[in-house]
C-alpha cells in the first residue's frame, strides 16, 4: 500500500490498479459502445515494407501490407502486420489445399494445430521485425519481455530479436502464468498472477523502462493485473509498454491506454492483420466478451478489400462468430478446438460444416477473378502442406 501511495503521489492523480481497470472497461463498453469503438481511431497509415528472410521460415510475401493506427486523445500507437500468416491467425483466413491440391479458404478457426502454430511463430518474427524497424531495436539494459503462458511463448519475441540483431541483442525474458477466477464484475472473472513474485527473481527491475508483454489480448484484464503488480508492488518506473499480441481487440487497446493515461507511459500494440472487434451487451453466450470477431470497420483492417468477399460468402448467422473460437485450443488440440467451435457456432445459428463449406467456395481462382491478390492469404503452413 505504501508503494502504491508513493507511486500516486509521484505521478499525480492517475492510478494503475486493477480495480480502476474494471471501471474503465465498463465505462468504455457502455459509454462509447463496442460497435462505435472505431470512432476513436484518429488516423490510419497503410504502407509496404520488405521483411528480411527468416532463417527458419524463409521469405515473407513481398506484397504484404502494414498499417499504423493512432487513437484520439490517447497515447496509443497500434501496428498491424497483414502478412499471409497473420491473415490465417486473425484475419480472413488462409487458402488451404484439399486432397487434390486445389486451394480454397479456411477461416482462422479452422486453421488449427501444428500448422497454426507454425504460422503464429512466423508472425512473431514478422511482428518483431516490424516493431524494431519502426521503433528501433530495444536496449537490453532497459528492456524486458514477459511471455504470458498460452500464445505468448509461441511468438518467440526474444529469439526473433536476437536473430534479427545477428546475436547482438538479448532481451531479459521471463514467463508468467495467469489463472482466472470467477468474479461478479463486468468481465465475469478476475486475473490471478500465479508466479508473479518469481518474475525476474533476484533481478534489479528498477532499470526496466520498456516492458514487452507477449500474448493475445481480448479484454486486457491480464495486462492490467500485471502492470498493477509490477508498478505498485515491484516498483517499476516504466516509460513504454509494448504489447506483442498476434490477436488483439480494439477494446483492449483503448481500455489499457485509458488506464495509462496521464502516467507518462506510452502504449504500443503490435498485432496481426486486424485489430479485432469484441462482443458485449445482448450476448448471453458464456464468455462472450472473449469471442472477438473479424472487424466490420475497414479502419481496423489492413487488407480491407477482403471484407466484401467475406460478407458475400459468409452464411447468415444470429451474430458474427469470434475469430478463432477457443484461441489457445485452436493452436494445440484440433479435436477439442472443434468441439468448442461447434458449441459457439450452434449458438449463432450455424456449424463448423456449414460455415466451412460456405467459405471454401472462396477459391484461388475466384480471388483472381475478383482482382484480389490470392498470395496475401496463402500462408506458410498451407504452402508447406501443398508441397510448395
Amino acid at each position: 500500500m505504501l508503494k502504491e501511495l508513493r507511486y500516486r503521489r509521484e505521478h499525480g492523480e492517475s492510478e494503475i490498479i486493477f480495480e480502476k481497470y474494471l471501471e474503465i472497461t465498463k465505462q468504455v463498453a457502455e459509454g462509447i459502445g463496442v460497435e462505435n469503438l472505431h470512432s476513436l481511431i484518429k488516423e490510419v497509415n497503410r504502407f509496404s515494407q520488405i521483411i528480411p528472410e527468416s532463417h527458419k521460415f524463409g521469405k515473407t510475401y513481398e506484397g504484404s501490407r502494414f498499417s499504423t493506427i493512432e487513437l484520439r486523445d490517447l497515447d496509443c500507437f497500434i501496428i498491424n502486420c497483414a502478412t499471409p500468416e497473420s491473415e490465417s491467425v486473425s484475419g480472413l483466413g488462409s487458402l488451404w489445399p484439399d486432397e487434390k491440391g486445389e486451394l480454397s479458404l479456411k477461416l482462422p478457426r479452422h486453421v488449427t494445430g501444428p500448422g497454426a502454430r507454425e504460422n503464429l511463430e512466423f508472425l512473431g518474427y514478422q511482428m518483431s521485425w516490424t516493431m524494431q524497424n519502426l521503433l528501433g531495436m530495444p536496449d537490453p539494459e532497459t528492456s524486458a519481455i514477459i511471455d504470458f503462458y498460452r500464445e505468448g511463448p509461441w511468438t518467440e519475441v526474444q529469439r526473433h530479436l536476437w536473430s534479427i540483431s545477428k546475436g547482438r541483442v538479448e532481451i531479459p525474458t521471463d514467463k508468467l502464468l495467469v489463472a482466472h477466477g470467477s468474479e461478479k464484475n463486468f468481465l465475469g472473472r478476475v486475473a490471478i498472477l500465479v508466479n508473479g513474485e518469481k518474475l525476474f527473481y533476484q533481478n534489479d527491475v528498477s532499470r526496466i523502462e520498456t516492458l514487452f508483454l507477449s500474448d493475445s489480448i481480448a479484454s486486457g484484464a491480464q495486462v492490467a493485473k500485471v502492470l498493477d503488480y509490477l508498478i505498485n508492488e515491484r516498483g517499476l518506473r516504466l516509460k513504454r509498454v509494448v504489447l506483442m499480441a498476434p490477436m488483439a481487440t480494439l477494446f483492449s487497446a483503448i481500455c489499457i491506454a485509458e488506464l495509462l493515461k496521464n502516467t507518462g507511459i506510452e502504449l504500443i500494440v503490435c498485432t496481426g492483420a486486424s485489430i479485432l472487434d469484441i462482443h458485449y451487451g445482448n450476448e448471453p453466450f458464456p464468455g462472450s466478451l472473449y469471442y472477438s470477431p473479424y472487424p466490420t470497420s475497414l479502419k481496423q483492417l489492413v487488407n480491407g478489400e477482403f471484407r466484401s468477399i467475406y460478407d458475400e460468402f459468409h452464411p447468415e448467422t444470429e451474430s458474427q462468430e469470434g475469430i478463432r473460437g477457443n484461441w489457445t485450443e485452436s493452436f494445440l488440440l484440433t479435436i477439442r478446438a472443434m468441439i468448442d467451435s461447434e458449441a459457439e457456432l450452434n449458438f449463432r445459428g450455424t456449424s463448423n460444416k456449414e460455415i466451412g463449406e460456405a467459405m471454401a467456395r472462396i477459391t484461388k481462382e475466384l480471388l483472381i477473378e475478383r482482382g484480389l491478390d490470392w498470395r496475401k492469404v496463402y500462408s506458410y503452413a498451407a504452402r508447406l502442406q501443398s508441397g510448395w
